[in-house]
């Protein structure tokens, strides 16, 4: 697929973008329950990689999930602005986790916000192919 193919497809890419996410509810429902069996305090080491997160953070992915199905999946049409304010708001995860020591009780260790520095960026590059599209369609039929 060429740059130019998926600035016409910009806002389809958000949306699909924003149904990926129901990842993070799968992810973070599942975590929450392991972790109502197993005790809050349960060290999130004893899930396997890709699942090591703390209660406060599974709550984070879960309440973000839940979000993102909703918009992916019933309100489409709003999923460029959910996908740009997910995308702030993991970049400001990212830089939190990395550059200060308050990390609001999560755990935010180098893996963890290896991941934030990935998906907050690729979150703001779907995001501005989106508004792009919505921009050009808006200048064309004006």
């Amino acid at each position: 697929m060429m740059i130019a193919d998926l600035e016409k497809h910009g806002v389809m890419l958000c949306v699909w973008f924003a149904r990926a996410l129901m990842f993070f509810l799968i992810q973070g429902v599942g975590l929450l329950a392991a972790y109502a069996v197993m005790g809050f305090d349960t060290s999130p080491d004893v899930f396997p990689s890709g699942l090591r997160l703390d209660p406060i953070h599974a709550g984070v992915h879960a309440l973000w999930g839940a979000a993102a199905t909703y918009v992916g999946f019933w309100l489409p049409r709003r999923a460029v602005g959910f996908v740009l304010s997910f995308a702030v708001f993991y970049i400001a995860f990212a830089i939190v986790g990395t550059f200060t020591n308050h990390h609001f009780g999560m755990m935010l260790g180098p893996g963890v916000n290896a991941f934030h520095w990935t998906v907050g960026p690729l979150a703001l590059i779907v995001a501005l192919l989106g508004l792009r599209e919505r921009h050009r369609g808006l200048r064309v039929n004006s």
